[in-house]
């Protein structure tokens, strides 16, 4: 749970009386890889800090799988209109690998804002980074495959190497095929 308040606090600086009252609400859980963490349908009632690990966020298409994102250490990972609305989630999460999480439930987050407005500061900081990263997600999605796996592979350059995305997994979230990942990858490497 360190990382978890060593994140928080790099936003800004949680009194002990805060963190105290986060240690009584936030829990972990170990996924495994392949787990489901929420399920698609149901109500994402959970923010989720990852602490080790990968997970995606995505949703089935007829027999397609499409990623909308992989979140990894130190991400939040949740369904956003599922969350703030309450309501069913168009999305599933599930654990690429092995994961170390820690939660907090919507009600309990909730009570946190209201009791300690300081908390409020980190939550705003999170939504924008947040926020800023859904635009950049929607400009790539707007360009051709090849210009958006070079983006990529400036902005996260974890998700090209292939040490942890394979070339289905990037594929599921460029929305081409494996083989063209494989190609792209390795054009990047002087192998074309």
């Amino acid at each position: 749970m360190l990382s978890f308040f060593q994140y928080l606090n790099s936003i800004y600086p949680l009194l002990p009386e805060v963190q105290a009252a986060l240690l009584n609400s936030v829990r972990q859980k170990e996924l495994r890889k392949g787990q489901v963490w929420l399920q698609q349908g149901a109500v994402c009632d959970k923010l989720t800090f990852i602490e080790k690990g990968m997970a995606k966020l995505y949703f089935e298409s007829g027999s397609k799988e499409v990623v909308l994102w992989y979140n990894k250490e130190s991400d939040i990972i949740l369904s956003v209109q599922s969350y703030f609305n309450q309501s069913p989630s168009e999305f599933s999460i599930r654990a690429v690998e092995p994961c170390t999480i820690f939660y907090i439930h919507y009600t309990d987050m909730n009570h946190l804002l209201q009791k300690y407005a300081e908390l409020n500061i980190n939550a705003r900081v999170i939504l924008q980074r947040y926020y800023a990263l859904s635009e950049i997600h929607v400009g790539l999605l707007l360009q051709p495959p090849r210009t958006r796996f070079d983006a990529i592979a400036k902005i996260y350059p974890w998700m090209v190497d292939g040490s942890r995305i394979t070339d289905k997994m990037l594929a599921a979230y460029m929305g081409v095929t494996p083989a063209c990942i494989s190609y792209y990858r390795n054009g990047r490497n002087g192998k074309t």
